[in-house]
């Protein structure tokens, strides 16, 4: 088998930045959580866009530069340009997660759960039957 290499490290010169032009399936996990965390649009936008900086770019993590400078700059889309198909599956899989069709999936399998530890917690057929019969017996010595 072919040598599997990851893309190679894009210098945008324009920036002076160096951009990795992909997402580890770990690192979309990380920011789908943190955008999940906010039902806020605009936080959860915030949230992808400091997330593909900090694990794309080598752009310090404490520098003094803003969200706002990024985005009005044209540096994001500069890096969506590059990234695109990864940042397009991160806000698909935030999607997912609040679309009806997931939340109905999820909430039908905690009830199914829930009626399991029921049913489990019920008393089984001979436990009933011995019910029955002590209450008929202390009926009888009434």
């Amino acid at each position: 088998m072919k040598e599997l290499k990851r893309p190679e490290t894009i210098y945008i010169g324009e920036y002076d930045i160096n951009l990795r032009p992909y997402l580890t399936l770990q690192e979309q996990e990380a920011i789908v959580s943190l955008m999940l965390n906010s039902d806020n649009l605009v936080e959860r936008e915030v949230k992808l866009i400091t997330g593909v900086v900090e694990f794309c770019t080598d752009i310090p993590t404490d520098s003094d530069v803003d969200i706002n400078d990024i985005i009005i700059s044209g540096l994001w889309d500069e890096i969506q340009d590059k990234m695109g198909d990864y940042i397009w599956n991160v806000e698909h899989m935030v999607s997912k997660y609040d679309s009806m069709d997931f939340t109905f999936s999820k909430l039908v399998n905690l009830l199914a759960e829930k009626l399991d530890s029921l049913a489990n917690a019920l008393p089984n057929e001979n436990q009933l039957v011995e019910i029955a019969k002590g209450l008929l017996e202390k009926d009888v010595d009434k």
